[in-house]
């Protein structure tokens, strides 16, 4: 991790613990943890206090790898329905253009 990520992420952290002093709460927000194996894991996170001006509270950590890999299925599954559309569109041109050149002409 560079400096400047170091930096936005400690940023990130003050925001949320001023956001948690001042509302009560922290509005859900995605972040990536690093797994032991080095893998990266997509969680949402999200928590409030008891009490305004508690010190104790409740938060929550949703793994969201597998909404993640289903939402790249989808996009790519999205990529390949367009490219075969497009050479659908273009076979299905082809063939009304092939037609017409060989039509019989009226005089």
């Amino acid at each position: 991790m560079d400096g400047s990520n170091a930096a936005r992420m400690a940023r990130a952290r003050r925001t949320r613990l001023a956001e948690l002093k001042a509302n009560g709460t922290v509005q859900p927000y995605e972040k990536e943890y690093f797994h032991k194996d080095g893998s990266r894991v997509p969680v949402l996170i999200g928590g409030a206090l008891f009490q305004e001006g508690g010190n104790e509270g409740v938060a929550f950590v949703l793994d969201l790898s597998e909404q993640k890999r289903t939402e790249a299925e989808i996009r790519a599954l999205k990529d390949q329905l367009y490219k075969e559309n497009l050479a659908l569109r273009d076979e299905v041109d082809r063939a009304l253009c092939s037609r017409k050149s060989s039509a019989p002409r009226s005089r």
